[in-house]
């Protein structure tokens, strides 16, 4: 888990550094880097740590912060894609959780969502009813539109993230009593789907996702605590660690106008 922790986040540095392309920006490799662990920090302390783009914009000149606002939304919105995608395939194949059978009551609300979103997150910059009087999106659609690659870029790289921390949740499920299968990194999938649709206020979803990891591994054979023990420990080395680095590598410094 540990060993695959930088990959975890070269994944996230990838899609920042596509953002960074967007906006036609760079202003070293030390500031890009400061404002990417300033962005763990400040994710970590937001709801749903959809608040990364605050300590991004903070390290950039005033101009530029609105589109680094918008586009790192963009980025969190692609990475909740992916998690609904997985998360559809694995109640598909196996049904909500081990002791229940996937049904169209699930499912179709489920695809119905998917389909939403990506028709969103696909045609942003196409649409022109009641949009276009604001500036701020006029100009966003227009980054979208001359950088079509943008989110394709992201989509790759939060997928291959995905893949990366749904191993690691794998290998801690597997640490405290786990049987390795299939079935164990299916299940991972749904309670990512679920503790990304979940609500929470700061911290990561500290103890949403453990809730909802006793839900979903409640007939694997795995004691309560074991579960609660995996998720904590998943909490600890993708958000915790990396939070406090942020804290030690971040500086305060003047941004120039």
């Amino acid at each position: 888990m540990v060993l695959l922790l930088p990959m975890n986040y070269f994944f996230e540095w990838k899609k920042w550094r596509s953002v960074l392309n967007t906006i036609d920006t760079d202003l070293g490799s030390r500031t890009n880097f400061q404002a990417f662990m300033a962005g763990i920090v400040t994710g970590m302390l937001t709801p749903n740590m959809q608040g990364n783009f605050l300590g991004r914009m903070y390290y950039f000149p005033r101009r530029f912060r609105l589109n680094i606002i918008l586009l790192t939304f963009w980025t969190n919105i692609g990475q909740f894609l992916i998690a609904l995608i997985f998360g559809i395939i694995s109640c598909s194949l196996i049904g909500v959780s081990v002791s229940q059978k996937m049904n169209d009551q699930f499912l179709v609300p489920l695809i119905v969502i998917v389909v939403i979103v990506a028709i969103i997150y696909f045609t942003v910059e196409k649409w022109n009813i009641g949009l276009r009087r604001f500036k701020f999106i006029r100009r966003f659609q227009g980054l979208i539109d001359n950088h079509q690659w943008f989110r394709l870029e992201v989509l790759l790289w939060g997928t291959l993230r995905y893949v990366v921390f749904s191993i690691q949740f794998w290998l801690s499920l597997i640490a405290f009593g786990g049987e390795p299968s299939l079935e164990l990194i299916l299940l991972v999938w749904q309670i990512y789907l679920w503790s990304t649709a979940a609500p929470s206020l700061i911290l990561g979803k500290l103890f949403v996702r453990e809730s909802i990891a006793l839900w979903v591994l409640g007939g694997v054979g795995m004691g309560e605590m074991n579960i609660v023990f995996a998720s904590l420990s998943i909490w600890v080395i993708n958000l915790l660690i990396p939070t406090f680095i942020g804290i030690g590598v971040c500086k305060r410094e003047t941004v120039k106008e």
